[in-house]
């Protein structure tokens, strides 16, 4: 249980998170989270959030521009849209909306986010999320990388290993090879190669013994 907030039971209304991708080492994964209201918050108002990973699941580097989703659906399944104005990593991902959500049993918090890189060793990880002084916690599951799974993208060919994610570059540089110069009359060798004596309009002349 994280420091100053108070446990409450999460029957019936469980938190829940996801991830795309959710394997290991998997960077800029986008996580979903999604938590219900129940009658001991109803009708409270909370102007930020907090998402804390337990562990060493370091879900840091989130900014409000990598928010994807955000705010609070009613009962009735309307959604109202809050933007994210900050976001800030003190023991957990604190989400600060541009204005208070106000809470209603039955409905639920939800945050869509980007720009996490999930950890790299394939287990299952407690996630807390804390609303209005109270908290409930879930559990997780970040997948094993497959061996070999090769994918393209900007930056090269990404490589997903056991311990993470490695990128190729497409391209790489190389060394210019000097071209060879050709003796007169006669073509580069690699296109074709010239006969001894020629076949032009030279003339081989007898050497003249006049005079010995």
């Amino acid at each position: 249980m994280l420091a100053g907030c108070t446990e409450r039971d999460c029957e019936g209304n469980p938190v829940s998170i996801s991830a795309s991708p959710d394997t290991a080492g998997a960077a800029a994964s986008v996580h979903s989270v999604e938590a219900p209201v129940g009658s001991t918050l109803d009708g409270e108002s909370v102007s930020d959030v907090m998402v804390a990973y337990d562990g060493d699941f370091d879900a840091g580097g989130v900014e409000p521009g990598d928010v994807r989703r955000s705010g609070f659906e009613e009962p009735d399944g309307t959604f109202t849209s809050e933007p994210v104005t900050d976001v800030s990593d003190a023991g957990g991902l604190s989400f600060t909306f541009g204005n208070d959500l106000t809470l209603a049993d039955g409905g639920k918090v939800v945050l869509e986010y980007g720009a996490v890189t999930n950890e790299t060793a394939a287990d299952d990880y407690t996630v807390y999320v804390v609303m209005g002084g109270t908290e409930c916690s879930t559990t997780f599951t970040v997948t094993p990388a497959p061996a070999s799974d090769f994918g393209s993208g900007a930056d090269g060919w990404q490589v997903a290993t056991p311990r993470g994610s490695r990128t190729y570059p497409t391209t790489r540089r190389t060394r210019a090879i000097p071209r060879r110069r050709s003796l007169p009359g006669t073509t580069s060798p690699a296109t074709r190669r010239t006969s001894w004596p020629p076949t032009s309009s030279w003339a081989i002349c007898p050497r003249s013994t006049a005079g010995r």
